[in-house]
């Protein structure tokens, strides 16, 4: 059916109905200014009407001194609860380093005396290290708690890390709140690593790092089945990620499962890729139940990523979509995730999926959005089920290209392309055409 323009004035929104002739369809005009037009005044009224979060109510600048109830959640999960920590302090400072300037050894002195004391508090008060030029020694991550439970990380600056800043590991409530991270420039310095926990709150933290921003992990292959502990029941809320190579990453750690997760009320604001899915045909569990809501994003190089195939540099022959291999206790699945209420103000591309073609993703519903980006598809290939709903897209390219998916549903969704017309690229023998509600 046609989808009706977002303003009467408007002259360019899409007839998918014809545009499935032989699977393609050819048509190049330049996109016209009033296109350009409509998504604007579309995004201007979702902010002026307080619809989707602004950058000043995000990051640690905006953290409020008392963490507010979690509210209603797509998933059961207790309420986070501040810990309460014993009077005791001791303090750290430049004077307990080693004869090779190292502190390690005084600080883990320092946190037993603390413990055998019931807890407290340790003060750090010294300098800071001159940056690390070696890098063939094992990087360490700059904090990671172990089977812990209770964990509060709150208004921390962490800077020159070597490796991941922020990575609890097997914890329960766990709250990560006011923490800013700059690790630009630093290989594989993740901001905020989440390894098998549940019942984690991060809130109103600025992320500007190497690799991935937020991140959720649950172990690799046959060691992390063994284990067994998922990532689950993680509430990400008020938080600004900016540079980095994802926003919010699940993955590529999947072996127990990553599931009941809501992220809500984030801006990711120059981030390589907004809402990344990654996982590899040996590593295990999966992705399932995710709901993100209310995210904005703005010059962003692609908007939804699912990268659960790899390359060939690390993957080899695993890597190759075709032919499909056999279902095996290391194959991951990826299903049931939503993505709603969202704004992507820039973008060089909308989205790319390369699922895998023997568990291909299902139950993905991206509703309520408005985008504007040069590319629409890179690839959809060997999808399972995909909904667009109530979304209006305005791209300066028209392309979309399918390969093997199906269950591909596009319900009231407005495109602003050039020519007033989509080019459909359509291949594979178990490929469908899109239905059009």
């Amino acid at each position: 059916m046609d989808m009706k323009p977002l303003l009467p004035a408007i002259l360019f929104a899409v007839s998918l109905d014809a545009a499935f002739a032989s699977g393609v369809r050819d048509d190049e005009t330049k996109v016209g200014s009033g296109q350009a037009y409509a998504s604007a005044v579309a995004i201007s009224d979702l902010m002026e009407n307080g619809d989707i979060v602004r950058l000043n109510q995000v990051g640690a600048k905006a953290m409020p001194a008392d963490i507010a109830p979690l509210g209603k959640l797509p998933f059961k999960m207790k309420q986070v609860k501040r810990p309460v920590f014993k009077s005791n302090r001791l303090t750290i400072s430049d004077g307990d380093k080693d004869s090779a300037g190292k502190v390690t050894k005084a600080l883990n002195a320092k946190i037993a005396e603390l413990s055998a004391m019931g807890g407290g508090r340790l003060i750090g008060t010294m300098s800071r290290p001159p940056p690390i030029a070696d890098s063939s020694f094992y990087r360490p991550k700059s904090f990671a708690p172990i089977n812990c439970k209770n964990v509060l990380v709150e208004g921390v600056t962490f800077e020159r890390s070597v490796l991941w800043n922020i990575n609890p590991i097997y914890c329960d409530n766990v709250i990560i709140r006011g923490v800013t991270v700059n690790s630009v420039g630093v290989p594989s310095g993740d901001g905020i690593d989440i390894s098998s926990c549940k019942n984690v709150l991060i809130e109103y933290s600025t992320l500007s790092c190497g690799d991935d921003c937020f991140t959720l992990k649950s172990g690799r292959a046959e060691d992390g089945l063994r284990v067994g502990r998922p990532t689950e029941n993680v509430v990400i809320r008020y938080c600004l990620a900016e540079k980095g190579h994802g926003g919010i990453t699940c993955g590529s750690e999947t072996a127990a499962g990553i599931k009941n997760v809501y992220l809500h009320h984030c801006v990711f604001n120059g981030t390589r890729t907004g809402f990344r899915f990654k996982t590899r045909r040996n590593r295990g569990g999966g992705i399932w139940d995710i709901a993100y809501d209310n995210v904005r994003l703005i010059d962003v190089a692609e908007a939804f990523t699912w990268d659960l195939l790899g390359s060939r540099m690390y993957m080899g022959e695993l890597a190759q979509r075709n032919p499909p291999l056999a279902v095996t206790a290391l194959t991951p699945v990826v299903k049931d995730i939503t993505i709603r209420n969202f704004i992507i103000e820039s973008a060089d591309r909308m989205m790319s999926m390369n699922t895998i073609p023997e568990v291909p993703t299902t139950g993905v519903l991206l509703e309520n959005g408005v985008v504007r980006t040069n590319r629409i598809f890179k690839t959809l290939n060997d999808v399972g089920s995909l909904t667009l709903r109530n979304i209006t897209i305005q791209a300066t390219d028209n392309n979309i290209n399918i390969d093997n998916s199906r269950g591909i549903t596009f319900d009231n969704v407005t495109f602003y392309v050039p020519g007033d017309s989509l080019r459909y690229n359509i291949k594979g023998d178990k490929a469908e055409k899109p239905v059009l509600k």
